[in-house]
């Protein structure tokens, strides 16, 4: 792995510098912001126009419901070992939760979800170690500091990113 990749290394970017971090993502299932109905025989938004389930209740009321569980989680702690998938039926991510006990920074596009789904779902459920906002980056944010969109998909795209999002991840989710 090249010095570029790892974790720390500061690449010039504009008129300043651009810090490699390790970084994460949580796939999950929830029905929040969805009722069941018994008429129609299928789940139906509390709302009428979008945005429906997440947009609908916001990320922490989302990641308190009752029926919300992780499906995944990639990460990469840009130490040479490269990405990694966790899922729930795996043994805990022990590199991961080291690197957050000793204070380690994670970066993740729109970071508030994943702290509220590792604080309110995994922490209980898993017993994982509470995960300090302090050590969070957002790259959402980075972006719009910078005027680009919000969406990572779209980021991507302007930026001419070599891996794009996949498109089809919502529905497939």
């Amino acid at each position: 792995m090249s010095k570029e990749l790892r974790a720390g290394y500061r690449a010039p970017s504009g008129c300043g510098y651009a810090t490699v971090l390790p970084d994460m993502d949580f796939e999950t299932y929830s029905e929040a912001g969805y009722v069941f109905d018994e008429e129609k025989n299928k789940w139906v938004s509390i709302v009428k126009q979008p945005p429906h389930g997440i947009g609908a209740v916001g990320a922490p009321a989302y990641a308190e419901h009752s029926s919300t569980e992780v499906l995944s989680m990639a990460y990469d702690l840009k130490d040479g070992i490269g990405k990694r998938l966790w899922l729930p039926c795996m043994p805990d991510p022990e590199d991961l939760i080291a690197h957050v006990l000793r204070g380690g920074l994670l970066e993740a596009h729109n970071s508030a979800f994943e702290y509220y789904i590792w604080n309110l779902v995994c922490v209980p459920t898993f017993g994982w170690p509470h995960l300090e906002y302090t050590q969070l980056r957002c790259s959402m944010a980075k972006a719009r500091a910078f005027s680009l969109p919000g969406k990572l998909g779209q980021v991507a795209k302007i930026l001419n990113a070599s891996a794009l999002k996949i498109e089809d991840g919502k529905r497939l989710l």
